[in-house]
């Protein structure tokens, strides 16, 4: 008795790789006893040889594949908002930045200054820990003002009085207050022209 086996013919059959290439199905060869198998839109010498079997794993996990790119790409689509939205809060500084000609290299160097995280203390209790420029507009925002003082008489720890030129300070109604940079004065000053 002789049996005859039915191939079942995949030719033009498209279907995408693990790697979400889209495959085709050129044509059978008897010569390599398997199907020729392209990436679509290769030149025809680029292609591959797959057995029916390989063929039809790969179709039994088209949908798990795709879903897996879905996922990816979503979370791709998700870390990119995220890094916007950080670059957006990095650079946000209500138009002081532009209020005021800077270089490029200077307004990096202005934004690492006021983008920096400190710890701030009141009365020697943590209380914030936050970026200069969020802490300014937190402090002018619950009445606190700022001072510029000259001539300021200190003492150093070896007890030795010093003279500093310029002393910035954010001061609150109790009149305790903060010593800040020249950067973060200037800031909070056209922050309370808005």
């Amino acid at each position: 008795m002789i049996t005859a086996t039915i191939q079942k013919d995949y030719t033009e059959l498209k279907f995408f790789s693990a790697q979400m290439k889209q495959m085709v199905v050129t044509e059978y060869s008897e010569r390599f006893k398997g199907y020729l198998v392209s990436e679509e839109g290769m030149p025809e010498n680029y292609r591959g040889i797959m057995q029916a079997e390989e063929i039809e794993f790969y179709l039994s996990k088209q949908t798990e594949w795709i879903e897996s790119h879905k996922n990816s790409l979503e979370r791709e689509r998700q870390e990119k908002e995220r890094q916007e939205q950080e670059e957006y809060k990095y650079n946000n500084t209500y138009g002081y930045t532009e209020s005021i000609k800077l270089t490029p290299m200077a307004k990096g160097k202005l934004l690492k200054t006021l983008n920096k995280s400190f710890n701030y203390f009141e009365n020697g209790i943590f209380k914030y820990s936050m970026a200069r420029k969020d802490f300014i507009k937190l402090m002018l925002e619950q009445e606190n003002r700022l001072e510029h003082k000259t001539n300021v008489r200190y003492y150093t720890k070896n007890s030795e009085l010093k003279i500093k030129a310029n002393e910035y300070r954010l001061t609150s109604p109790d009149n305790t207050y903060y010593e800040i940079t020249k950067t973060e004065y200037e800031y909070g000053k056209y922050l309370e022209t808005l």
